[in-house]
């Protein structure tokens, strides 16, 4: 074998070697992130690390309340009205609802405001694992990470085991994060005891957390919640 023929093999071997050790990785890294799932609950999440760094960085008091509630003692309103808000199709779907994808690629091509086409699931793997993308393209990025990670997630997770961690970990107003703890802050109930009503308003304002309360009687909340007690 001539030197080049040997240097040429040496090439094709380490591009093997790196081909290997990146599917090793593509593959290994989403099932050491969701299967312990099954069983154990998230301590923490994504989200709520950038909002105490920002917090800290701002100089301001990092405020955290979240209690974690099992999918059976979360008031069925409150399954419905979340999933008629952001997922209809989430018992449908395996992670990525097609239909809306194309549909907010078509706004987005046609210069109009893009509609939000992230699943419950998608929602979920953000949460817990992501960033906020800064710039275009990182959020360009971003985003086909988090479809290939809800890829896994929805093959790893049952859909329940699915909604529920949503439930528990999404941010719903400044340091309060699950049903429990915001059911207990702006309606001093249990998430067991949600009416339709209170289930449809805490399920308005989860575009915008930050923003809106689901107390503060707003147009958008109004409308929001009118729209989700039609879809429940």
């Amino acid at each position: 074998m001539t030197k080049e023929n040997k240097k040429s093999s040496g090439c094709f071997r380490l591009l093997l070697r790196v081909v290997a050790a990146f599917v090793i990785l593509a593959v290994s890294i989403p099932v050491i992130l969701f299967l312990p799932l099954n069983k154990l609950n998230p301590y923490v999440t994504s989200i709520q690390v950038q909002r105490c760094v920002g917090m800290i960085v701002k100089g301001e008091k990092f405020k955290y309340e979240r209690s974690w509630t099992q999918l059976n003692n979360i008031s069925r309103y409150m399954r419905r009205a979340v999933i008629a808000a952001e997922d209809a199709k989430f018992f449908q779907h395996d992670g990525i609802d097609f239909e809306q994808a194309e549909d907010a690629i078509d706004d987005y091509n046609d210069g109009r405001r893009m509609r939000g086409a992230s699943t419950i699931s998608m929602q979920l793997v953000k949460n817990l694992y992501l960033w906020e993308g800064a710039t275009k393209y990182d959020k360009f990025f971003r985003k086909g990470v988090e479809i290939y990670l809800t890829l896994w997630l929805e093959l790893l997770l049952p859909k329940d085991r699915i909604l529920e961690i949503y439930l528990n970990v999404v941010e719903w107003g400044r340091g309060i994060y699950g049903v429990e703890s915001a059911a207990k802050n702006y309606y001093r109930v249990s998430a067991k005891g949600l009416s339709r009503g209170q289930a449809a308003h805490l399920a308005a304002v989860l575009p915008s957390p930050l923003r809106h309360n689901p107390r503060d009687h707003s147009r958008f909340t109004e409308r929001r919640a009118a729209r989700i007690l039609a879809r429940m």
